[in-house]
């Protein structure tokens, strides 16, 4: 079963999306998190949609698995950024693809751990739009690109009751 809640925006333009698949919410079990491990291959993945996209953000899902103090990326899913108006400092996640990606993975045991997007231009540190979309317990790799070439990757996870984020390690396996 599929719950679907939606915050609208001006101009009925979906804002956020919570999906929740009864049994699997990733939010639940990965609370307190402080170390992302991701493969090489799918950091380079990331990289080349990075560099595709840029000067403009995108943005992309991680899914795999996360308990306790630690998940484990086992895919990356390229998504496209919505926002065409602001598309250089703003993402938008396309629901639908999303719900597509969730119940692939869902269908194979795996959730939906973090959201991966690009800051051309700027550092790898969330911004404050980013904090008015974060979900707890979702890790948030943030990819800092410089003129299209220059990479920095940090990983973040956001606090809804302090509204902070903390960085995460990240672990290359």
């Amino acid at each position: 079963m599929i719950n679907i809640n939606s915050w609208m925006g001006t101009n009925n333009v979906i804002n956020k999306v919570k999906i929740v698949i009864t049994g699997v919410d990733a939010r639940i079990f990965n609370k307190g998190n402080k170390l992302i491990k991701i493969k090489e291959q799918d950091i380079e993945k990331i990289k080349e949609h990075v560099k595709e996209a840029y000067p403009h953000e995108c943005c992309g899902l991680l899914a795999g698995k996360g308990f306790g103090e630690e998940k484990d990326v086992f895919e990356t899913h390229r998504l496209r950024n919505l926002n065409s108006e602001r598309a250089n400092d703003r993402y938008e996640v396309d629901p639908k693809e999303y719900m597509e990606v969730d119940r692939d993975t869902a269908s194979r045991k795996l959730s939906i751990i973090g959201i991966y997007h690009s800051h051309p231009d700027h550092p790898s540190k969330p911004s404050e739009f980013d904090a008015g979309r974060a979900w707890e317990g979702y890790s948030y790799l943030i990819i800092a690109v410089a003129k299209g070439e220059e990479f920095e990757l940090k990983s973040w996870v956001f606090n809804d009751s302090t509204k902070t984020f903390t960085e995460e390690e990240i672990k290359n396996v």
